[in-house]
């Protein structure tokens, strides 16, 4: 018991009760997507090694990150990049990966692909932005469906337009991402379509 007679686990929840309203009080001033920040992070942890790591877990974590709704381009940079996450890890479980998950990783991968190339024409912080294209069309060239090999050209398209955008043909240091990258992605697109296993 804590003092005054309060059980402490009690006192612990109505303190945590008490934050809660304070963020929620909160949300639309200063940080306006703070909460939606949170719910990313809530489920990012079901991706921890120490986790439940089945199936049935990454498929539940793909239903809650897909009925996010979000209005921040970069919130949904990362709610795309979860959703690759959890394709990766479905993919080390080495289970049969349904035609409607994948359906739906696709889905949340342009969803993102869409919110690179704006945050990439706003001038906005570059490192996300070209990050998630590559690795999205990495995980296309994995899935290898007709249906997602469709979308490589598209998504390279986009990639050639944010290294544009950030001019980093001139900056060595981003030459990975910036030149290296787009010519990775067609190269791999290339053993893809001749049906060579890399």
């Amino acid at each position: 018991m804590a003092l005054g007679g309060e059980p402490k686990a009690q006192k612990l929840s109505n303190r945590g009760g008490a934050n809660q309203a304070h963020m929620e009080a909160n949300s639309g001033t200063a940080f306006p997507h703070f909460l939606d920040l949170i719910s990313l992070y809530q489920i990012s942890e079901w991706l921890e090694p120490d986790h439940d790591n089945n199936a049935s877990v990454f498929q539940e974590a793909l239903t809650r990150v897909e009925g996010l709704t979000l209005s921040h381009d970069a919130l949904i940079l990362s709610q795309s990049n979860l959703a690759l996450t959890i394709y990766r890890r479905l993919r080390l479980l080495s289970v049969n990966i349904s035609n409607d998950v994948l359906v739906r990783i696709v889905r949340l991968g342009n969803h993102g692909l869409d919110a690179a190339l704006r945050l990439a024409e706003d001038h906005s912080p570059w490192w996300h932005v070209a990050n998630l294209p590559f690795q999205f069309i990495c995980i296309l060239l994995a899935i290898d469906t007709r249906e997602s090999l469709s979308h490589i050209g598209p998504a390279l398209c986009s990639f050639r337009a944010i290294t544009r955008l950030y001019n980093t043909l001139r900056k060595p240091w981003t030459s990975l991402l910036g030149w290296e990258g787009p010519k990775t992605c067609l190269y791999l697109k290339t053993l893809t379509l001749t049906g060579m296993n890399f």
